[in-house]
């Protein structure tokens, strides 16, 4: 039987696998989380750099490639509304 794909379960590997990313007021230390939030980025920017190659498949004559070409440009859209969503808090708030 094959096993069910759990997202928690690759995030909480990588988390793992990268370290602690958030600051703590601490030097010594914040200076490795800031290590880490760039291996982080490493990741996510695979990620997302995979996801993106899949654009040009939106204008593709077979449904399967035009499907996963619709499905990246939502991907990224959602992607990028979070963002900005995430950037509007923090310079209307305190990050």
């Amino acid at each position: 039987m094959a096993h069910e794909f759990n997202p928690y379960d690759v995030y909480k590997v990588t988390s793992t696998l990268i370290g602690p990313i958030y600051a703590v007021a601490d030097s010594a230390v914040d200076k490795d989380r800031l290590l880490n939030l760039d291996k982080m980025w490493d990741v996510i920017s695979l990620l997302v750099t995979e996801i993106a190659d899949q654009l040009p498949c939106i204008n593709s004559n077979y449904h399967s490639m035009k499907t996963v070409g619709e499905k990246a440009y939502e991907i990224l859209t959602d992607l990028n509304d979070y963002i900005a969503e995430a950037l509007g808090r923090c310079r209307s708030e305190q990050c």
